[in-house]
C-alpha cells in the first residue's frame, strides 16, 4: 500500500474525528439550557431517564463517544453528573470507554429501545373499566 495513501487517509479520519468532537460539544452546550427545566429524579431508572431526556442528547454523547474513543469518559461524566442523572451516566462512561463500542450507537440504541418498550399503564382496580367493580 502507498504511503501517501494512507497518510492522506489518517489525516481525513482525524479531521472528521475532529468536527465530529466539535459538533457534539456544540450540541451539548446548546442542549444545557434547554435541559435545564427537565426535572427528572436522582433516583430514576435508566428507562425512564432516557424516555424523558430529548434524542439528540444521546446522539451528542454518541457523537462525542464516537469522536473522542475512550478519552469522551470524563466528558460524559461531568455533563451528566451535573444533572444528577447517575443511571445514565453510568451507561453513558461505560460504553465510552469501552474500546471497540465506538461505531456502535449505544445509548441511541438504548434510547429507543426504552421508547419502544414504554409500560403501558394498567388501570387499578379501584379505576372504572374492564374488570373494576361498578361505583
Amino acid at each position: 500500500m502507498d504511503s501517501s495513501l494512507l497518510r492522506t487517509g489518517l489525516i481525513a479520519f482525524g479531521v472528521m474525528a475532529l468536527l465530529a468532537a466539535v459538533a457534539a460539544l456544540a450540541i451539548l452546550w446548546w442542549l444545557h439550557r434547554r435541559l435545564e427545566p427537565l426535572r427528572i429524579a436522582r433516583d430514576a431508572e435508566l428507562a425512564d431517564t432516557l424516555r424523558r431526556v430529548p434524542l439528540l442528547l444521546v446522539v451528542a454523547l454518541d457523537l462525542l463517544d464516537m469522536s473522542l474513543n475512550v478519552f469522551a469518559a470524563p466528558f460524559v461524566w461531568v455533563f451528566l453528573n451535573r444533572y444528577g442523572w447517575a443511571k445514565l451516566r453510568n451507561l453513558a462512561t461505560a460504553a465510552a470507554a469501552l474500546p471497540g463500542t465506538q461505531f456502535l450507537p449505544v445509548l441511541t440504541i438504548a434510547w429507543l429501545i426504552a421508547r419502544i418498550t414504554e409500560r403501558r399503564s394498567v388501570p387499578s382496580a379501584g379505576e372504572a373499566g374492564e374488570g373494576a367493580a361498578p361505583r
